[in-house]
């Protein structure tokens, strides 16, 4: 069983290496959405 986890976490891991750029991508996406609402609700206020 434990060697099944690991080669899961492995392939997690390989998986997650390969999206790389598209979770970074999303997560400067993500932050510049957060930061463009906190402006209009600030604004709005």
């Amino acid at each position: 069983m434990s060697a099944r986890f690991r080669s899961r976490s492995d392939a997690f891991r390989a998986a997650r290496a390969s999206t790389n750029r598209y979770g970074v991508l999303l997560e400067v996406t993500y932050q510049a959405h957060t930061l463009l609402c906190w402006v209009v609700r600030s604004v709005r206020s």
